[in-house]
C-alpha cells in the first residue's frame, strides 16, 4: 500500500538506490536551478486540505537575493560583495529573526528579517572559514554550531556570529549534524558502519564516547545524517542505511525505532533532516515523497505535509533540512490565515526547487474547529491505508 498523497515519481528509487542517493545528495552533488519562479497562492495552503481540519499552513518561501530587493542599496543587498545564488541548500536554522541557510557549494547565508538583508556569513574567516557546510544548529545561548565534512570539523560562533572553536575527531570522520545537550554536543559521523554519533564535552571541546556501534546489528547505526532530542533527553537518529529512525538514551541504551524502508505510512524513501517539538512530535524529511513525515512521541504516524507539484506555494522539492522555531512567530503571523493560530514555526529547505528554497510553515489551531488527538489521528492514517490497499486488490 502507498502513502495517501505521494508523489509516485520516486518509487523506483526504494532501496538501495535511494542510499547512494543520499550520500550523493548529502555532499552537495545536486544542482539548483538559477531561475526563479513566481506563482501567487489563491488562499491559504493547508495540511492537511480541507474538508481536514487545517493543522499546518504555509506561510511564505525565501528563493535568495532577490527576497529583500526592495529594501536594498546595490552589493549583496548590504554586503557590498556582489550578487549570489544558492545552489545546493541544506541545513536552515533560525535565531533572532535571522535565517541562516548552509549552502553545501558556496558557504552559509543568511535572511536578516529584522533589517531585511541578505547577507554572507560573517564568522566564516580566518580560523573559523567554511568550506563545505552542510547542516546547522543552535543552543539555548544561540551558539551557532556549522558541520564542516571537508574540513571535518564542527565549527562553534557566538550569538554575533564570532568564531569560537572547532570540535574535532582524532580518527577520519564526516561530521554532518550536530546538536548541543545539557553540557555536551552530539555530532552525527556519516562514516558507514564505524561513524555513530561521536560525544563532545561543549566547555573543553574533548571527545567522550560514540552512541550508536551496538554489537547488535538492529540496533546499531549504519550511516547517520541527521539527530535531535525530545524535551526529555532522548536521541533521534536518521539512518539512511536502515531508512528509519533510532531512539537512543543519553548512555546509548537502545530504545526503538521508527520507519524501515517502503511507501507506506510510517516508512520512508530518503529520510533525511529531523527535528522534534515540545509535545515530543518527530518530524522527519523525506527527500523520496517530497514530504516531512509527523510521528507522536509513542512512534505511531500521524500525518505528513508539503507534497505538492513544485511550482505550487508550499512545495517541497528534494527536501534537506528541517528546523522548529518558537520564539520568532511575529515575523510570520501576518502571513497566517483568519482564525489560524500559529503555535511554532517549521523551516525546510529544499535542494531542488526553483523559487521555494526555504519554505516556513506554522503548526497550530483554527479558531472554533474541533481536532482530533494524535490517538485518533493514526488510527485515521491506519484506516485510509487499508482502504487504499483494498481498492488496489480490487484493480487487480
Amino acid at each position: 500500500m502507498t502513502m495517501a498523497g505521494y508523489p509516485r515519481r520516486w518509487w523506483a528509487t526504494v532501496g538501495l538506490i535511494g542510499v547512494v542517493y543520499a550520500l550523493f545528495a548529502l555532499t552537495g552533488c545536486v544542482n539548483q536551478p538559477t531561475t526563479p519562479t513566481e506563482k501567487k497562492a489563491q488562499g491559504p495552503v493547508f495540511f492537511p486540505a480541507p474538508p481536514e481540519p487545517p493543522r499546518y499552513q504555509f506561510l511564505k518561501s525565501f528563493w535568495g537575493p532577490k527576497d529583500f530587493a526592495a529594501a536594498s542599496k546595490g552589493g549583496l543587498l548590504g554586503s557590498g560583495e556582489g550578487e549570489v545564488m544558492i545552489k545546493k541548500p541544506f541545513g536552515v536554522v533560525m535565531r533572532n529573526g535571522v535565517i541562516s541557510l548552509a549552502d553545501t557549494t558556496t558557504g552559509v547565508y543568511q535572511f536578516d528579517l529584522v533589517n531585511k538583508q541578505f547577507l554572507t556569513f560573517k564568522g566564516s574567516k580566518g580560523l573559523g572559514k567554511i568550506v563545505e557546510p552542510i547542516n546547522l544548529s543552535a543552543d539555548k545561548e544561540n551558539n551557532i554550531f556549522v558541520c564542516d565534512p571537508v574540513r571535518k570539523q564542527v565549527m562553534q560562533y557566538d550569538k554575533n556570529d564570532i568564531f569560537m572553536r572547532a570540535f574535532t575527531y582524532a580518527e577520519p570522520w564526516k561530521p554532518v549534524a550536530a546538536q548541543a545537550f545539557d553540557d555536551k554536543l552530539y555530532v552525527a559521523d556519516a562514516t558507514k558502519g564505524t561513524g555513530g554519533v561521536k560525544v563532545f564535552d561543549l566547555k573543553s571541546g574533548k571527545y567522550l564516547e560514540t552512541i550508536g556501534l551496538l554489537d547488535n546489528p538492529e540496533q546499531r547505526l549504519g550511516i547517520v545524517t541527521g539527530i535531535a532530542f525530545d524535551k526529555d533527553g532522548y536521541l533521534y537518529a536518521v539512518d539512511v542505511f536502515h531508512f528509519g529512525i533510532m531512539k537512543y538514551d543519553r548512555d546509548g541504551h537502545f530504545r526503538g525505532k521508527l520507519g524501515g524502508p517502503g511507501d507506506s505510512p510510517g516508512y520512508f524513501g530518503r529520510p533525511r533532516g529531523i527535528a522534534v517539538d515540545r509535545a515530543g512530535r518527530v518530524y522527519v524529511v523525506d527527500a523520496a515523497f517530497d514530504v516531512v513525515q509527523v510521528f507522536a512521541n509513542t512512534g505511531q504516524m500521524l500525518t505528513f505535509f508539503g507534497n505538492a507539484e513544485d511550482t505550487e506555494p508550499g512545495a517541497l522539492t528534494l527536501p534537506a533540512g528541517i528546523f522548529l522555531d518558537y520564539d520568532n512567530i511575529e515575523f510570520f503571523k501576518q502571513y497566517a490565515a483568519p482564525g489560524f493560530e500559529i503555535e511554532y514555526l517549521i523551516l525546510v529547505s529544499s535542494q531542488f526547487n526553483k523559487k521555494q528554497v526555504i519554505n516556513v510553515y506554522g503548526y497550530g489551531k483554527m479558531q472554533g474547529v474541533e481536532y482530533k488527538s494524535d490517538r485518533e489521528l493514526y488510527q485515521e492514517m491506519l484506516e485510509k491505508a487499508a482502504r487504499e490497499k483494498g481498492e488496489k486488490g480490487k484493480e487487480k
